[in-house]
């Protein structure tokens, strides 16, 4: 598991489908394209391919940049470690989670987001999750994954995750869909979701969870 970017915001009702309409009952929740139909409207999650790389690239860009901001480096030093950081994460990913799912979020034919699942017998693992800049912070994060989450927890297992402690915006978000706090690997709060969660009902009150 790695970090989690996920955006704030109110759990709508919503589902998942196969591309034909029909419920999709296939074992892999990535497997092939599948449309989320939402109250914020229809989000579509198709398998990653090589051509989604200069997205990718843009997505990771903003946050690297905004790590690197702080630093003294010149902006072309900042695109070559931001390039560098970028490589070395992307066949980490492949290299750590070769069965993974690798799903780029569409809305209206366009890329927005990319979600990343390993999905194990004990557990379903988020690797990552990132949506572009404009889409945070309107609900569209909870939109997603809260389509993705009852289909994770089938067969009773938890789905876990891994939001930095300093991302009070993913915490508060991940707490409103019913992940509960199981620790700490320092960064990072370990976040666990139990298949019999209610959505949308608040959930580990103990751990500062907001009202509904």
């Amino acid at each position: 598991m790695t970090r989690i970017l996920l955006t704030s915001g109110l759990l709508p009702a919503c589902a998942m489908y196969k591309a034909d309409g029909g419920k999709d009952e296939a074992n892999s929740p990535m497997g092939e394209r599948m449309i989320l139909q939402t109250a914020l409207g229809q989000f579509v999650l198709r398998p990653e391919q090589a051509h989604d790389e200069p997205f990718l690239y843009v997505l990771f860009r903003h946050d690297a940049l905004a790590d690197l901001a702080q630093s003294q480096a010149d902006p072309a030093t900042q695109d070559a470690l931001t390039r560098m950081q970028f490589r070395a994460r992307h066949a980490s990913y492949h290299a750590r989670h070769p069965d993974g799912d690798f799903a780029i979020i569409e809305q209206d034919g366009a890329a927005i987001g990319r979600i990343v699942i390993d999905d194990r017998p004990e557990a379903a693992h988020i690797v990552d999750f990132a949506l572009l800049p404009p889409y945070r912070a309107r609900g569209v994060g909870s939109a997603v994954l809260g389509a993705v989450l009852p289909r994770l927890g089938q067969g009773m297992r938890p789905v876990r995750c891994m939001v930095l402690s300093t991302n009070e915006a993913s915490l508060r978000m991940c707490r409103r869909l019913g992940f509960v706090e199981t620790g700490a690997a320092d960064p990072f709060v370990l976040l666990a979701w139990p298949p019999d969660t209610q959505l949308g009902a608040p959930h580990g009150a103990g751990h500062g969870a907001p009202p509904g």
